[in-house]
């Protein structure tokens, strides 16, 4: 009995020697193919990570960049302002000098001086530029008002004590000006043709006419023409668009939309506009505005492109103020169009995926 035992424990014991390196080997190469397949996945997961952090890093980069460049533009715009004025105003004072000299040249020697200042007045009467807010006036250097186009009840009196809201006599100003340098520029405040009651800062160039002892003046209202450029600027912003869905966005510090590219919400006070959550999202975007003055903010918006059928989404937005203005200017993009692109890199990878596997198994 005992060499029975023995007997078959020693065959077991061969079969044992003799399958243990096929056991081995299968147990081997289970680990490594589950190893690979650990691997495959683990690239799987690292690839679509690489693609949500590139997606953010490259949108944040852009839409940073896109806010700087048109601040950068505005901000040029802004300075060359009163320069594009200056030269504006200053030819059309040259333009009624050229008119006077030409009338008074032809004239002189067959008209009284009266007659002359009648053809001139009629000569200047109707010029108007700037869209309809420039005018020519004239004064003698006693600063007697000798023609005003939108007030001529001012017309032969004499305003040399006449200042303005700042304490500014600015008919004297004009007069040494001209006395002076024969021509110029100076600021002033003067009230608006429709508007008696409220003075408002101008810019003007005055320049002298020798034959009568006179000054030729015009000058316009600063706001006005500021104001007039930010239209500009913000027309030309209402066209920017970069990459699929990229657009930058203008608001004022009390929630109106100053640009945008949906005309539907142009010139529209959002400040009240809350998202799907109840969130009022565009005071959070002011309130950014005023604490950080710049950076990145993520908010849920309701205002998203058609890509994602009218759906609030997570949007991440570079903001920065602009504080000459008051401006709040910024450009974002939106998360669930990173999902999109990564459901479709997923698919893809998927299928590398599978393919991988099987041959590993194979």
């Amino acid at each position: 009995m005992f060499f029975t035992k023995f007997f078959k424990d020693e065959q077991n014991i061969l079969k044992i020697i003799r399958y243990q390196p096929m056991v081995l080997m299968l147990v081997i190469v289970l680990i490594m193919i589950q190893v690979s397949i650990q691997q495959v996945n683990e690239d799987f997961s690292n690839e679509i990570n690489k693609v949500r952090q590139d997606y953010l890093d490259q949108n944040k980069k852009r839409v940073k960049e896109e806010v700087k460049r048109v601040l950068y533009e505005v901000e040029i715009e802004k300075n060359k302002s009163e320069s594009y004025l200056k030269e504006k105003i200053k030819l059309q004072v040259d333009n009624a000098y050229q008119i006077i000299q030409s009338i008074y040249n032809k004239n002189k020697n067959t008209k009284s001086k009266q007659e002359i200042i009648k053809d001139i007045k009629n000569a200047l009467q109707n010029i108007r530029f700037n869209n309809g807010r420039g005018y020519i006036f004239i004064y003698d250097l006693d600063a007697t008002s000798i023609f005003h186009p939108t007030k001529p009840q001012r017309e032969g009196k004499n305003y040399f004590y006449d200042k303005d809201i700042t304490g500014v006599y600015r008919n004297q100003i004009a007069i040494n000006i001209v006395k002076e340098k024969g021509e110029g520029f100076f600021h002033w405040f003067f009230h608006k043709p429709n508007d008696a009651t409220t003075e408002y800062k101008k810019i003007g160039f005055v320049k002298g006419f020798k034959e009568y002892n006179w000054f030729i003046g015009t000058g316009e209202y600063v706001l006005d023409y500021e104001n007039e450029m930010k239209r500009r600027i913000l027309d030309g912003i209402n066209n920017i668009k970069f990459g699929d869905n990229g657009y930058i966005f203008v608001l004022d510090k009390q929630g109106e939309v100053l640009s945008h590219p949906l005309k539907t919400l142009r010139n529209k006070n959002t400040y009240d506009k809350k998202n799907s959550r109840g969130e009022y999202f565009i005071q959070d975007i002011i309130s950014f505005s005023n604490e950080k003055k710049e950076g990145f903010l993520t908010h849920y918006s309701s205002i998203v492109p058609n890509i994602l059928n009218n759906k609030d989404s997570y949007k991440i937005s570079y903001i920065e103020y602009y504080d000459s203005w008051e401006w709040i200017v910024g450009s974002g993009f939106y998360q669930d169009i990173l999902e999109v692109n990564i459901a479709e890199k997923k698919e893809l990878l998927e299928s590398i995926k599978k393919s991988s596997i099987k041959k590993i198994i194979e």
